[in-house]
Parts: structure tokens; sequence; C-alpha cells
């Protein structure tokens, strides 16, 4: 409980303020949530790729194990539809919810706050993974559109190209002029407490 309410208190606070923000300011949360997707959340995972200190082994590991565990999932999930013979609506919605969580918006502040900056690009690391496969092979399996499709509507996904962005930068060790990084990080920094 020690380490735990530290990290939740800080979530709760921001959550409480926006809330409140929300109520007497009448935002309007599309415009947020278009924000934070197409804005801020690709500056983070940029920034955050761009700054790691995470090794490629370490990286290659975190992949791999969202893979794997993705993959027992999807068999456990399918496995548990089939025994009980759910109708195929049912059994798509539970592959869903099995596989696809909605790890960002909680996960990345409460890794920051319990687990720093170590934790933070962790959190990014398995955010951007399951983010790829949601959006890759999730309507291939949701909706019967095949890996092409689900191909398609990844390459239009911000985070992809904030990912690669991130990666090239610091696998070329590129220093970007007039303090942009800076602007960057500043951006990213922002995507938590919008996202909450």
């Amino acid at each position: 409980m020690t380490v735990l309410l530290p990290a939740i208190a800080p979530v709760a606070f921001i959550i409480l303020i926006g809330f409140l923000a929300y109520r007497t300011l009448s935002l309007e949360s599309r415009t947020l949530s278009q924000l934070t997707i197409y804005l801020l959340t690709p500056a983070l995972v940029a920034d955050s790729l761009y700054r790691t200190t995470l090794s490629i082994e370490t990286s290659v590991g975190l992949v791999t194990s969202v893979v794997i565990t993705s993959l027992i999932l999807y068999l456990l999930a399918w496995g548990l539809g089939k025994i009980f013979k759910l109708p195929e609506p049912s059994q798509k919605s539970l592959i869903a919810t099995t596989l696809f969580s909605n790890n960002g918006n909680l996960g990345l502040p409460v890794n920051a706050f319990v687990f720093n900056e170590p934790g933070l690009e962790r959190a990014v690391v398995y955010m951007i993974t399951t983010g790829l496969l949601m959006f890759s092979i999730g309507p291939a399996l949701l909706k019967g559109g095949g890996i092409a499709e689900g191909m398609r509507l990844t390459l239009k996904l911000p985070l992809l190209w904030a990912m690669l962005g991130g990666l090239s930068l610091r696998l070329f060790s590129v220093e970007l002029p007039l303090q942009l990084d800076k602007g960057i990080q500043q951006l990213g920094a922002a995507a938590i407490p919008v996202a909450l």
C-alpha cells in the first residue's frame, strides 16, 4: 500500500481536475481525444523512444513477451468461447476484451509514478506493441477484414510513425536543432494529463 497510494494519488488528482474542468468549462471531449491521439501521445512515444535507455535486447524481450502473451490469451479466449458454445458476436467480444486493453491512459501514468522513467520507458514499449497488434490483427479477428485491411489501418496511425521517427532519431544518434527535442518532450508531457 505504501507504494500503490503514492502512485494512484497523483493519477486520481489529475482525473479529478480533468473531471472538474470538463464539467465547469464545457470542454469538448472529442477535441481532447483527437489532440491526444494525433499529437500528444505520438509526441510522448517519439520522445520516449528517442531518449530511452532500454537496450535493444530488453526492448525485443518486451515485444516478444507481449506477442506471446497475446497469442496465449487469444487461444484461451477462443477455446473458452468454443467450450461454452458462445454465439459468434459474443466470442468476438470475449476475444477483444481479453486481448486489447486500454493500457495507455491509466497504465502510462501509474508506471511513471511508481517506477519513474524506467517504468515509463517499458510501459511505452508495451503500449506501442499492443496498439500495433490491436490495429493490425484486430480488424481481421473481429470483422474478418483480413490482415491487409488491418495493415492499412495501422499505416494511418500516428503512433506507428511516431515510433519509427523516435527509433530512427535514436538509432542514427540525430541531435535535433533549435532544441526541438525539448518541444517534443513538452508536447509528450501533456499526453498523460490530457488523456486522463
